[in-house]
């Protein structure tokens, strides 16, 4: 299969389905070279060293990469198939701060391109690759701040549905994009990259393995802003899993008086936008009733207090896609 004829077979797919066909394409994806990212401590002291691929995944060829976003589980699929890892936010940051090509987010805003399920299409990132290559013009190197990172987090542990995303630094060296889970595991859209992370590093002049760092409490804030990660637990959903539980049933309807984590996964999107309902406890309750109302109120949504699809859509299209 050619680049050409496998990006006429991906143009109508996205999510998942879109995964599958350019996974098993592996003779076109992209290899990247690996970089040398330092690890700095809290106090400016470089402590060792990870390495981390030179551009997110891509298609094609080193000269002219197609970058694809990929799903959670699709993003896991693919560090787990080549004995890689993905960044937490923590890593995501160190190789924003390392990076040789530093290039500028750019986003794909209305009326021209508008905040839908478009977001998700093929066509999309098809655009938005041409911006960045034309902003790269040619140089090589660890090529930063063209994407969001899909990322590993702690919450990963026990809220597997909804896929991690942090990055795209703006010119004060801020992440645009904080570390959210604003969408389901099966979300990708053209703002999305996925980077690679080696399973090795070395830390004080030693050969160490990143899960061990991770796990250990003396060096974990090196790699991680949460704390000790267990990366065999925070980790997503496999592919398959995720097809068929979307194929299965989409997320039940919330309203007062319901509990549970998709509660507690809404209250946390709230929190997010703005909205003050205290702890995110999975108790829908009086203050959560109350923020969802001013939520569909300020987005022009029938006001009934009940989290359906399109008060979902609503929410993943604040929350996901913050102004620059």
């Amino acid at each position: 299969m050619t680049l050409d004829e496998l990006l006429q077979s991906i143009r109508p797919l996205t999510r998942v389905a879109r995964d599958r066909v350019v996974l098993d394409a592996t003779a076109l994806h992209v290899t990247w070279p690996l970089m040398p990212v330092p690890v700095v401590d809290a106090h400016g002291l470089v402590r060792g060293e990870i390495q981390v691929t030179a551009d997110v995944f891509s298609i094609g060829s080193l000269d002219a990469p197609v970058r694809v976003p990929l799903s959670g589980p699709g993003a896991q699929a693919l560090a787990a198939k080549l004995g890689m890892l993905l960044p937490t936010s923590r890593i995501s940051t160190l190789i924003y701060d390392a990076g040789t090509v530093v290039l500028s987010p750019q986003t794909m805003k209305p009326p021209q391109f508008p905040y839908d399920s478009t977001m998700e299409t093929t066509e999309r990132f098809l655009i938005h690759n041409q911006w960045i290559e034309a902003q790269r013009n040619g140089r090589t190197g660890l090529v930063v701040g063209h994407k969001k990172d899909v990322v590993t987090m702690s919450k990963l542990a026990w809220r597997k549905e909804k896929v991690a995303i942090y990055g795209w630094f703006n010119h004060k060296n801020e992440p645009i994009q904080p570390l959210q889970q604003p969408h389901d595991d099966t979300y990708a859209d053209y703002s999305h990259g996925i980077r690679l992370v080696a399973p090795t590093m070395v830390l004080d002049g030693k050969p160490m393995l990143v899960t061990d760092v991770l796990q250990d409490p003396a060096t974990a804030s090196l790699l991680s802003d949460e704390g000790c990660l267990d990366l065999a637990k925070c980790c997503y959903r496999p592919l398959d899993c995720s097809v068929s539980s979307v194929v299965a049933s989409g997320p039940r309807n919330l309203k007062h008086g319901d509990k549970g984590d998709d509660v507690r996964a809404w209250q946390e999107q709230l929190i997010a936008l703005g909205y003050s309902l205290g702890k995110a406890d999975g108790d829908f309750g009086p203050k959560t009733l109350a923020a969802t109302r001013a939520f569909q109120a300020a987005r022009h949504l029938k006001v009934d207090g009940v989290v359906g699809p399109d008060t979902r859509k609503a929410a993943e299209e604040a929350s996901g896609h913050p102004q620059s």
